[in-house]
């Protein structure tokens, strides 16, 4: 807890992925955003990680501990010894395996901190028989941030108390997809070897099975009838690249399928892509939906998860239902032939986003539940 001198208080975000992904993006959001309004904000990390990196880069104080899994009592025992020793008065835990080490950590530090975990999907936390998974999300955290209502509300199924669950959804940096940073790029188009002035269909995702980019592979191959000098762009990297390989060839369409990987530079990829599809059928509120509306991009998704809480079909974008080829093919079509729509759709999400699902909004959200958590009148810091 603060001490009497009326210091800001003070956050270590927990982080155990290797790689970059949305999670990742998000906690560094925060993170930076805590740093901007006074807060004492580090994050504990695994050495050689995408968010080490990240978090040195935009200037925030970064702990290496060697995270093994949940039950890593060593990883434990060493983030318990960063919490004492810098008096941390929250510990966040943000992935899955984060939530155990956090919890652990807590009640070895001295003096203990609060412990808040990050949910930001809607698959049931039941993995382990006889519900034993309930066990760390009933003993390990004091509270929860869901990413969207939908996440919060397969908590609560789940066994949660709902008192001990706040909403506050993921978001973007607006700023990182202004149009000079957006803009057209020929050479980039040339150097994934997409031709000149054909349309391009984009996703950006990590290539696993709940972002089923298979299904979009199946609705692409659909749309090319209606639109055949159309080319697909999915952006990211994961287990499934070898099935959506051969699955693009089994299709006849691998010439026109491009799979670039991993990459830094998606405000510029954005830039090439004249629709973007999100297949997911599950979801808390993508991320990268909040980039593709930011950089002005028409979007046809699905309705997994929190989707709907950011998407509004008909007004903002196209939605379809999850695991529906057709659909998705017909919304894909139909954002490509009516540029007056797909550019109607595309302000409407740009204007929704900016307006709540910025940074500045996640942030802001994040510290009320903060301080409802420590108690408003013991910090001097400024109102979020």
């Amino acid at each position: 807890m603060p001490d009497s001198r009326n210091t800001p208080p003070s956050v270590l975000h927990i982080d155990t992925e290797m790689t970059w992904r949305g999670g990742e993006q998000q906690m560094l959001y925060l993170a930076s955003g805590l740093a901007a309004r006074g807060w004492r904000s580090e994050a504990a990390c695994r050495p050689g990680s995408a968010a080490l990196e990240r978090c040195a880069a935009a200037g925030i104080a970064a702990h290496k501990v060697q995270m093994r899994g949940e039950w890593d009592l060593p990883a434990a025992r060493k983030i318990a010894t960063i919490a004492s020793g810098k008096h941390f008065d929250i510990l966040h835990a943000h992935t899955a395996h984060a939530v155990v080490l956090g919890g652990m950590a807590a009640r070895m530090a001295r003096p203990r901190p609060l412990t808040v975990a990050h949910r930001r999907i809607d698959y049931s936390i039941h993995k382990l028989p006889l519900r034993l998974s309930l066990l760390k999300y009933l003993h390990c955290a004091d509270h929860f941030i869901a990413v969207s209502g939908a996440v919060k509300r397969v908590m609560i199924s789940d066994g949660v108390p709902e008192e001990r669950i706040s909403v506050v959804h993921s978001s973007t940096d607006p700023s990182r997809f202004t149009p000079d940073k957006v803009k057209p790029d020929p050479a980039l188009r040339a150097a994934l070897g997409i031709p000149p002035a054909v349309p391009v269909v984009g996703n950006v995702g990590y290539l696993v099975s709940h972002k089923a980019q298979n299904f979009l592979l199946d609705a692409f191959a659909v749309a090319l009838r209606q639109v055949p000098d159309a080319h697909l762009l999915i952006i990211g990297e994961g287990n499934l690249r070898a099935d959506l390989v051969a699955q693009a060839r089994r299709l006849g369409i691998a010439d026109r399928v491009h799979l670039p990987g991993f990459r830094k530079d998606v405000p510029q990829l954005l830039g090439l892509m004249d629709v973007f599809a999100l297949s997911s059928w599950a979801e808390g509120t993508p991320g990268t939906l909040c980039e593709a509306a930011c950089a002005r991009v028409p979007i046809v998704t699905t309705d997994a998860g929190g989707i709907p809480e950011l998407i509004r079909d008909g007004q903002n974008g196209i939605m379809v239902p999850c695991r529906d080829s057709a659909s998705l093919a017909r919304g894909i079509t139909t954002l490509l032939t009516n540029r007056t729509l797909a550019a109607k759709y595309a302000e409407e999400s740009y204007r929704t986003v900016t307006e709540d699902f910025c940074a500045e909004k996640l942030v802001e959200k994040t510290v009320a539940v903060y301080k409802r958590l420590l108690g408003d009148a013991a910090y001097g810091v400024a109102e979020a």
